[in-house]
C-alpha cells in the first residue's frame, strides 16, 4: 500500500476496491483540463485514498496506450464517441461516459429497466426551460441562476457553457449522447421540452395514442421544470435530475406497480423512476473505479443514432 493510505481507510471501501488498494496501491488518473467538472473531481481526491492524480494524457493517445478513458466532454462524445470507444476496445481498455453527469445516469436507468424486462418508453432529464431562453446571451445568463457575474467567476463557471444549459443546446447534445449509447430514438422535430413535475412523468411521457406526448415509444426527451410563461417551478420539478419511463408487460406487473407505490399514469400501466440530483465531478470516482477495477463503462457511446 502506498504511504498515507491506512488500513482503516481501505476497510471503508467496497471489498474488491480495498483489495486492489492493498495489492497495487491507488488508481492513477490522468486529468485533461480543470474546469468546473475537473475541479469538482479534484476536490474529492484528498478524501479518496484509492485515487492518485498522475498527470495528463490525450484521449486518443490514452486509447493507443491501452489506458482507460472517462470522457467528461459530452460534445466530444457525441462527435466521436463511437470511434474513440472502438479504439479503446481494440486496445483492450474501457471508454466510458462520466458518472455524475446526466447522460451516464440516464444510461444506468435505461439499463436497469431493460434488465428488469421493462420496455422503455422515454428517458432523459429535467431542466429549467422557456422558449424565450433561445434568445439569451451569455452575459445575461447569471440572473437565471440567482448569481452575480462575480459569484459565477469566483466559482469557475463559464457563461457560454451555462448559457447552453438554458437555451436548449446542452440538452440536445446530452440527449444525442444518450441516444448514441442506448439506441433510443431521437424526436424527428427536435426536443419538445414538455412541462411536468416528476409525479406526472408517466402521464406525459408515453405515446400519443395512449394520451401522452411522445411520437413513438422508446425515445429521449427533456422535461421543463415550470409551465410555459411561468417563473415558478413545479413543487416536484426534476430540474437537476434524470428519469426513465417504462411500461408494465402484463396486468400482474401493473398491480405490482400500485402495490409498491411506484408513480404511474392514470391507467397504472406506465411508471417512472427518477434520480432527483446529479453531482457531476463529485461522483466521477465511480467511473474511475468501475473502469480500473471492474473493467466496466458507466455508459458508452456505440452508435451514431442521431445521423439522418
Amino acid at each position: 500500500m502506498s504511504p498515507g493510505h491506512t488500513p482503516f481507510l481501505s476497510r471503508r471501501l467496497p471489498a474488491t476496491l480495498a483489495e486492489r488498494l492493498e495489492r497495487k496501491g491507488p488508481i492513477g488518473v490522468g486529468l485533461i483540463g480543470a474546469g468546473k467538472f475537473g475541479s469538482m473531481f479534484l476536490s474529492q481526491v484528498p478524501t479518496s485514498p484509492h485515487i492518485r492524480i498522475a498527470g495528463i494524457a490525450h484521449a486518443r493517445a490514452a486509447a493507443r496506450a491501452g489506458k482507460h478513458i472517462v470522457m467528461v466532454n459530452v460534445e466530444a462524445d457525441v462527435l466521436a464517441g463511437p470511434l474513440l470507444a472502438a479504439e479503446a476496445r481494440s486496445a483492450g481498455s474501457v471508454y466510458s461516459m462520466a458518472w455524475g453527469d446526466q447522460p451516464a445516469l440516464v444510461c444506468d436507468l435505461v439499463d436497469w429497466a431493460r434488465v428488469c424486462g421493462f420496455e422503455v418508453m422515454a428517458a432523459g432529464k429535467g431542466t429549467r426551460y422557456q422558449p424565450e431562453y433561445h434568445a439569451l446571451a451569455p452575459e445575461e445568463v447569471w440572473s437565471h441562476y440567482g448569481l452575480t457575474a462575480a459569484e459565477a467567476k469566483a466559482a469557475g463557471m463559464n457563461p457560454q457553457m451555462f448559457n447552453s444549459f438554458m437555451d436548449g443546446t446542452k440538452s440536445a447534445i446530452e440527449m444525442a449522447a444518450i441516444a448514441n449509447a442506448t439506441g433510443l430514438a431521437v424526436p424527428s422535430d427536435g426536443l419538445a421540452f414538455p412541462a411536468c413535475g416528476s409525479g406526472d412523468l408517466a402521464n406525459v411521457l408515453k405515446p400519443k395514442a395512449d394520451g401522452g406526448v411522445l411520437e413513438r415509444a422508446g425515445q429521449v426527451e427533456v422535461v421543463a421544470s415550470a409551465p410555459r410563461g411561468e417563473a415558478e417551478e413545479f413543487c416536484d420539478h426534476l430540474r437537476w435530475g434524470v428519469y426513465v419511463v417504462f411500461r408494465a408487460p402484463n396486468d400482474y406487473v401493473r398491480a405490482c406497480f400500485a402495490q409498491y407505490g411506484l408513480p404511474t399514469d392514470d391507467s397504472g400501466q406506465y411508471a417512472a423512476l427518477i434520480r432527483p440530483h446529479h453531482l457531476i465531478g463529485l461522483e466521477l470516482s465511480l467511473s474511475v473505479v468501475r473502469a480500473a477495477v471492474y473493467g466496466e463503462a458507466t455508459g458508452s457511446c456505440r452508435w451514431h443514432r442521431t445521423r439522418r
